[in-house]
């Protein structure tokens, strides 16, 4: 939040900082505010200059030459071109070296064969124009201004403007009265009310015949929780007018922009008190004024005329027919002031701060009120401020103030006294400290102290009783107090020592540990790690896990047409498709469905949701990275997803994201590990086209399965079957229906892995090939054997035998080798496909030649061929009579 010096030293006396503003810096950033820069804007050159002689331009007629006087017997002959001035008048003479906004520089230069010695400047030159008001002329300075007065003094543009970052605890500090309390106690200086500042009397109480607010104007405040207190009052006749120089200048200091002198007036109190208020045309309501909830569906006209649609959970202040206003967060336009408004209601509220920050970030609307009151306003000194305020806008304004006003206030409970001991703060700190100084730091904070003894055993012990004062709502315990007296007392006072650790070092967690070695081993064989977020957008989740339908044919992709006849017949199941694949496991083989888990106070709705599944955060990550030239790329990320139980026996075939229930609040946690690959190596001797992603990464988990020696694994291919029923596919919708396997681990579904949706290439301009998968990791972990059992090398030599068979094209050969295994037992080191082969012949039977090598070797002795055939014989025949296969 800026500062300005000029606006501090009002409350506070600081005038022998203003040589020495880096101490000043120095000591607020040692108590906590950093100040992240200051600036000093300094407008020199410009005076006070009567103007003694005005005659016309001898070279032209729209031109004035005029003869200014800046001091006693300094004479200055300047061109100038306004008409809104004569012989006599007060102006501002910006002489040469002078630099106006915009930059403008000032210096001697002809003009129409006449030399100007400067400039006579307009409020518009000086960037203290208010929006709503036109430029006229050169400034004119009442006539009892002094000649020669230095005119950016003597109006404040010669300040100093502190950028200083307030730490969301401390919202007091949001104003300049706020920072000059916290002054006045770091620096032990008083703090004083300027005549502008103290409670006023109202003159228009004195008149007879003033209009009451509540004759004919009724408040009623229906949402007494999200509206603790509201306070409100009219002004009748008022003028609606350029803003007084004073308020121009500090306005411009601040980078604010001026509107009329209605307007910056509640914007003024905000900045100096620290209270949104809101004006009200009284003239352009109608019945009374309601604080209660939206209708949903209705629209509403902000200030700068952005139509929202309200849903019915926005408090409103509203008219009986309309909103009026999003109660803290920004006016609308129908109600607003405008240049022919007469009567206002002036509003000072205040508001729950998580509804109005909830509200701010729902419609993106970001507003000096919504941040003051997202941060918490004391509801105290509410009514006070309303008296300041229409107090200053009858005098600058003019009209009369109503003789009765609105008050309704739900008073907080009293703040409860926190008991302190000084060796409490001597334990926490870690040094001796002085009780009476502590008593001191927290008088200057605005707290009632009440200092006690008590004697325990033979000692006594210091005590206080603290009650924090109504603006610090964030002090609660005695650890906040503590803090208090550290950060006035100074930081660097606290003694540096080396903390004695006595206990060992606790094992990580083994979670942790075997995600670490999984990390590693996945970074030893080419992937990247990628770390997201745990929200993710709804909007986006929902479009990528539960395309409608998602089958549609692409004219850059295509299927075969048995494919398309398949996909056809295929149900659209609008559910949302999250725990895909794998249900007993949280992945939702069987088409799950599951219950996400919403934010209810969102930072964006780009993270309203929390998500469900890795694949989406992935996705985006390679979509991203192709997006930037990366053709090439492999990534994974071990993290967690969130869902609710899902108990409930509905038609899960109809379930909509509509219908999931966000008020639950026992949700699970899953711990999962994502995949994604893309495109692949191109050069010249190899066709990038002939290997798909989705093998290598088959390729890394069947690694992985080895190296925590998981081997009773198995790779179940599944396609789309046109079935004639109304049943789900068990296929994720950005999955390619016939490129789909899941892993089972001792026949339970722990994973699947796919290439990319074609529909989804396309729409989402993927041209490299891709795949994905995802892991329950968890159930991985939980099967790993830490330490592998020694097997003792054989002595004998190790054999190698193929085995050609003829097999069907839609049996796995997963299922043989897994056969090869089982039948020949310890003696198997190892079985992998050697060879496929296929032909006219094989083709037309449907079948296919595979060739298997075995790796055979026995801990007893050597394997001779009488072994070897008796093993073989054996082997194929209970091969032929277990399995869809013939000996080729």
């Amino acid at each position: 939040m800026k500062f300005s010096f000029n606006s501090l030293n009002n409350f506070i006396d600081l005038k022998s900082f203003s040589n020495i503003l880096d101490k000043l810096v120095e000591r607020l950033s040692s108590c906590g505010f950093e100040v992240e820069e200051w600036t000093k804007k300094e407008y020199p050159h410009l005076v006070v200059a009567e103007i003694k002689e005005k005659k016309p331009h001898p070279s032209a007629d729209r031109l004035n030459l005029c003869q200014v006087q800046s001091q006693p017997g300094q004479m200055h002959s300047i061109v100038c071109g306004a008409t809104n001035f004569k012989e006599g008048d007060k102006a501002v003479l910006a002489l040469p070296g002078a630099v106006l906004p915009g930059p403008l520089k000032i210096k001697a230069r002809k003009i129409r064969g006449e030399v100007s010695e400067g400039m006579l400047v307009s409020l518009n030159e000086l960037g203290l124009v208010s929006l709503e008001e036109k430029d006229s002329g050169i400034f004119i300075l009442p006539k009892d201004t002094a000649t020669g007065t230095d005119f950016a003094s003597l109006s404040g543009l010669n300040d100093t403007i502190f950028d200083i970052n307030i730490t969301p605890n401390r919202a007091d500090c949001l104003s300049h009265f706020g920072m000059a309390r916290e002054l006045a106690c770091i620096l032990k200086k008083p703090l004083k009310t300027p005549p502008l500042y103290k409670n006023p009397i109202f003159s228009s109480l004195a008149k007879e015949g003033i209009k009451s607010i509540k004759e004919k104007w009724g408040v009623e405040v229906r949402q007494t929780k999200l509206c603790s207190r509201y306070t409100g009052k009219a002004v009748y006749d008022v003028k609606v007018q350029p803003s007084p120089l004073w308020l121009k200048v500090c306005f411009k200091n601040l980078g604010l922009k001026s509107i009329n002198n209605i307007v910056d007036m509640t914007n003024y109190i905000l900045i100096q008190w620290g209270q949104p208020l809101h004006a009200f045309d009284l003239d352009r309501l109608r019945d009374k004024i309601i604080v209660d909830y939206s209708k949903k569906g209705e629209t509403f006209q902000t200030l700068d005329y952005q139509e929202i649609k309200l849903t019915g959970k926005e408090l409103c202040i509203r008219d009986g027919k309309k909103p009026l206003a999003l109660a803290g967060v920004i006016g609308g336009a129908a109600s607003g002031i405008r240049s022919d408004t007469k009567n206002i209601f002036i509003e000072s509220a205040c508001f729950d701060p998580s509804h109005v920050r909830s509200t701010a970030k729902k419609f993106n609307i970001e507003t000096d009120s919504s941040y003051q009151f997202s941060r918490g306003v004391p509801s105290e000194s509410t009514l006070e401020i309303l008296h300041k305020a229409v107090a200053l806008i009858q005098k600058w304004a003019g009209g009369d103030i109503s003789e009765d006003e609105y008050d309704f206030w739900k008073k907080p409970s009293k703040a409860k006294p926190i008991e302190i001991q000084k060796e409490d703060l001597e334990r926490r700190l870690g040094m001796e400290i002085s009780f009476t100084k502590f008593q001191d730091w927290m008088k200057g904070l605005g707290c009632h102290v009440q200092m006690m003894e008590e004697k325990m055993g033979q000692k006594m012990i210091e005590k206080a009783k603290i009650v924090h004062p109504f603006f610090r709502f964030d002090l609660n315990i005695k650890e906040d107090l503590i803090e208090e007296y550290a950060r006035l007392e100074g930081y660097d006072k606290i003694p540096e020592k080396i903390s004695y650790l006595n206990d060992f070092p606790k094992k990580d967690q083994p979670e942790h540990t075997l995600s670490m070695r999984v990390a590693r081993i996945l970074a030893h064989a080419g992937f990247h790690q990628a770390i997201n977020h745990s929200f993710i957008s709804q909007k986006f989740s929902d479009s990528f896990l539960n395309r409608g339908n998602r089958f549609e044919f692409s004219s850059k992709f295509f299927f075969s047409s048995n494919e398309k006849e398949t996909l056809k017949g295929a149900h659209s199941i609008p559910v949302w498709y999250i725990k895909s694949p794998l249900s007993e496991s949280g992945l939702g083989i069987k088409h799950e469905v599951v219950t996400p888990v919403f934010i209810q106070n969102p930072l964006s709705a780009e993270y309203d949701m929390m998500r469900v599944s890795l694949a989406p955060s992935l996705f985006k990550n390679a979509q991203q990275s192709i997006r930037h030239g990366c053709l090439k790329g492999r990534l994974f990320e071990i993290g967690k997803v969130f869902d609710f139980p899902h108990s409930n026996k509905e038609d899960k075939a109809t379930a909509t994201s509509a219908q999931y229930n966000k008020t639950k609040t026992c949700y699970k946690e899953h711990l999962r590990l994502g995949f994604v690959a893309w495109g692949q190596e191109k050069n010249l001797w190899e066709d990038s086209q002939s290997r798909y992603c989705m093998y290598d990464l088959k390729t890394a988990i069947n690694m992985l399965l080895d190296r925590f020696c998981i081997f009773d694994y198995e790779w179940v291919p599944i396609t789309l079957n046109k079935t004639g029923k109304d049943e789900p596919t068990c296929i994720p919708s950005f999955i390619h229906p016939y490129q789909y396997m899941v892993l089972k681990v001792q026949d339970k579904e722990i994973a699947y892995i796919g290439s990319l949706n074609p529909v989804y290439a396309e729409d989402y301009k993927i041209r490299e090939d891709m795949a994905l998968a995802e892991i329950d990791i968890q159930f991985l972990f939980d099967k790993i054997v830490e330490k592998k059992p020694f097997q003792p090398l054989s002595p004998f030599p190790i054999v190698e035998r193929d085995l050609s068979l003829l097999v069907s094209k839609d049996f796995p050969a997963g299922n043989i080798i897994k056969g090869i295994r089982r039948l020949i037992g310890p003696v198997c080191r190892a079985v992998e496909i050697f060879d496929i082969y296929e032909n006219e012949k094989t083709l037309k039977n449907h079948t296919r030649s595979v060739t298997f090598r075995l790796t055979l070797q026995s801990n007893k002795k050597t394997l001779g061929e009488d072994d070897l055939k008796k093993l073989q014989d054996r082997l194929t025949k209970d091969l032929v009579s277990s399995y869809p296969v013939k000996l080729r």
